[in-house]
């Protein structure tokens, strides 16, 4: 339901959303971008003049083959040891009560198997919510932090389900036998569902030796690209990725490419970008 109205905005102003698209592959060509998609059999091609990349940096990093943006971004790359993805999973049970609060951290008296998290996040379904369970259930989605993703891998998700189960149960959530339905999910599924390397959630941590001034810019490559997200703005979820736009619209007003118009005479610009440029410009 959050996406809807910015579907309808870019819609009114005659964009379009093309979804199961995924890019492979960007080239600098020219003054633009020829962008490369391959979803199933279908291979597309896209020629633009700006870019922007609401998707990781390591994602990003990765589409471009380009040995100056690699020198650029290679102490600003955050790898897998420093990172976190997501143990997760999404519960119904019987309600006997309403909470007063919607959103719990629980603390464990051991670290949990496999995984080392000693805590886990617990959300529930208000209880006005009819649209995804009936007036006498809760849905609950539970998320515990997996360190190191790349390399922390969980071979038994039925153990850690049993003992979260059984911590909601101590704290007086639900009681045995009041769970109706459960599903489990790793960092693999992570990166499937989102496409972020390793299925990293979170963003990039904010370290205390990191200064906001040394964070990733909204200038992805000094030309037209941009990005922004999570790994580009101090803070996590919808506010870092909201405010991290902001501020790249703001950097490409000052470029003055906001406003940018075709001069008289010029070239159409896909003839330009469908140029193939001998010399690489990044």
């Amino acid at each position: 339901e959050l996406i809807k109205p910015m579907v309808h905005y870019i819609e009114q102003r005659g964009g379009r959303v093309l979804l199961r698209m995924p890019v492979e592959k960007v080239r600098r060509i020219g003054q633009g971008y020829e962008i490369s998609t391959h979803y199933r059999k279908q291979r597309t091609q896209f020629y633009a003049q700006r870019l922007v990349s609401a998707i990781p940096l390591n994602n990003t990093l990765a589409l471009f083959d380009s040995s100056k943006l690699e020198r650029t971004y290679r102490k600003r790359l955050m790898h897998s040891p420093q990172l976190y993805s997501a143990f997760q999973a999404g519960l119904v049970f019987r309600r006997r009560k309403h909470f007063g609060c919607l959103h719990h951290q629980l603390l464990l008296p051991a670290p949990l198997p496999q995984i080392g998290a000693r805590s886990f996040f617990l959300s529930l379904s208000h209880p006005h919510d009819t649209l995804r369970c009936k007036a006498s259930e809760v849905v609950a989605s539970v998320s515990a932090h997996i360190p190191d993703p790349a390399h922390t891998p969980v071979s038994d998700k039925e153990q850690l389900l049993r003992i979260i189960e059984q911590s909601l149960i101590e704290k007086g959530f639900f009681e045995r036998g009041d769970l109706l339905y459960a599903h489990t999910s790793t960092a693999r599924s992570w990166e499937k569902w989102t496409g972020r390397q390793w299925g990293f959630v979170g963003g990039y941590p904010q370290y205390r030796h990191i200064k906001p001034w040394q964070m990733v810019d909204a200038r992805f490559d000094g030309a037209g690209a941009y990005i922004c997200g999570d790994t580009t703005y101090p803070g996590q979820g919808i506010a870092g990725a909201c405010l991290s736009g902001m501020i790249a619209v703001q950097k490409m007003k000052l470029d003055g490419m906001a406003d940018v118009r075709r001069a008289k005479g010029a070239k159409k610009p896909e003839e330009i970008f469908r140029q193939k440029a001998e010399k690489s410009y990044l």
